[in-house]
């Protein structure tokens, strides 16, 4: 690849809200998207021209309004890649993309909810357990 990979990590804090901003920072030619805050409804498709989305929600139906979080990757159409299963509780999700080598790419969100030690260790049980870093 001749031009450098870009990577945007983007609290967004309501994607709704912030969907012309978003539209700018992808348009600076930006490969992969890990967003936080999201804050969609439930079921709610979100997607983006020329981007693949992979979309995680925690609201329920019965939430009449989005909590904080939710998390989305976007992936440039151009880009081979696929969706990685992670066995988490956590606002967590996660890419492999292929280029000139094969990386791993997670998206996690940890709301500000206690205890923030339970959410670290689960975190590196996932790393510790998972064939992906083995």
């Amino acid at each position: 690849m001749s031009e450098s990979f870009k990577i945007l990590q983007w609290n967004c804090r309501g994607i709704g809200a912030n969907l012309t901003d978003l539209q700018l920072l992808l348009s600076q030619n930006v490969h992969v998207a890990c967003l936080q805050e999201t804050r969609l409804h439930h079921n709610s498709l979100f997607s983006i021209k020329h981007y693949s989305a992979y979309n995680y929600n925690p609201n329920t139906p019965n939430d009449s309004s989005p909590s904080l979080g939710g998390i989305s990757i976007l992936v440039h159409s151009s880009i081979p890649h696929a969706s990685l299963h992670l066995n988490t509780s956590l606002q967590a999700q996660a890419i492999k993309i292929s280029l000139d080598q094969t990386v791993t790419i997670c998206n996690i969100s940890i709301p500000h909810t206690p205890p923030l030690q339970n959410k670290t260790q689960q975190i590196s049980y996932i790393n510790s357990q998972s064939h992906l870093y083995s």
